[in-house]
């Protein structure tokens, strides 16, 4: 079986989204661990495109959950899952929102391509889908070409795990 070529334009789009992930920290109140949220983030390509590269940002509520370390700590990669195989990733907490590059040399498949594991905040009311705004920065082609109009939305974990944040957030 052969493996696939990354071409050199892909390589620097992932290198890029790598290196454009860094930011300062956010000042702030530490969370105070009391559960956990997990989300899952899809992707919607622009229509007739197929993506290998990507840039999402999702926004979170830091008063009500958030991730323990910051930028790539370990603490961080940690806490991200479900990443397509195949795919490099490179989270980046800013402790206000989560920063994911993603690139391979295929097409990332619709639907979920990461999930990330936060701690619910103690004392804090239980988070919807609207809490977590999300929105792909920059987007590119199995050929590298840059592309507009994708598109990511949030979900939060099963009904079974929605229903736990909850009860816990009852307390």
């Amino acid at each position: 079986m052969q493996r696939p070529r990354i071409s050199s334009l892909t390589l620097a789009v992932a290198a890029a989204l790598v290196l454009s992930t860094g930011v300062a920290r956010a000042a702030g109140p530490a969370c105070a661990p009391d559960g956990r949220v997990k989300i899952a983030v899809q992707l919607s390509p622009p229509p007739g495109k197929e993506l290998a590269g990507v840039k999402v940002v999702v926004d979170y509520p830091e008063t009500s959950v958030g991730i323990p370390g910051f930028q790539s700590w370990p603490e961080v990669k940690e806490r991200v899952a479900d990443v397509p195989p195949g795919f490099l990733s490179a989270p980046n907490d800013t402790d206000a929102e989560l920063i994911m590059g993603m690139a391979g040399s295929a097409a990332l498949p619709q639907g979920t391509i990461f999930s990330v594991d936060f701690d619910r905040c103690k004392g804090t009311p239980a988070v919807a889908v609207g809490d977590f705004p999300c929105r792909v920065a920059e987007a590119s082609t199995p050929q590298g070409e840059l592309v507009d109009g994708a598109q990511c939305s949030v979900e939060i974990g099963s009904a079974n795990e929605r229903e736990r944040s909850e009860r816990g957030n009852a307390r």
